[in-house]
């Protein structure tokens, strides 16, 4: 394992769901976990199963070495950031072009 991962838990989960302003319960229903299993998988307490890793950084917009960072540089972050803003943009205007084609 790198320098940059942790053996246990998902040390950026949380930072990363901070900065993209979700709350805990939004991201452990679309990992399928509890929030509670998730909290302890953002305080390190607990290890992930890979499928609810994948399944939280699709939805957050980053990878699983994102989540696994110890030391996710502001810049990494942002671009995080950025991209979830992005896809979140495009689900309004899907939304909205469906609306008016049903009208």
């Amino acid at each position: 394992m790198s320098e940059k991962s942790s053996k246990t838990g998902l040390p950026s989960a949380r930072k990363i769901r901070i900065a993209l302003k979700l709350e805990t319960d939004v991201v452990a229903k679309k990992a399928g976990k509890s929030e509670s299993h998730w909290r302890r998988v953002e305080a390190g307490t607990t290890n992930c199963p890979m499928e609810a890793a994948e399944a939280a950084a699709e939805f957050m917009c980053c990878t699983i070495l994102d989540l696994r960072s110890v030391s996710l540089s502001k810049g990494r972050l942002q671009e995080i950031v950025d991209a979830y803003k992005i896809r979140e943009a495009k689900e309004v205007l899907a939304r909205q072009d469906k609306k008016a084609g049903a009208a």
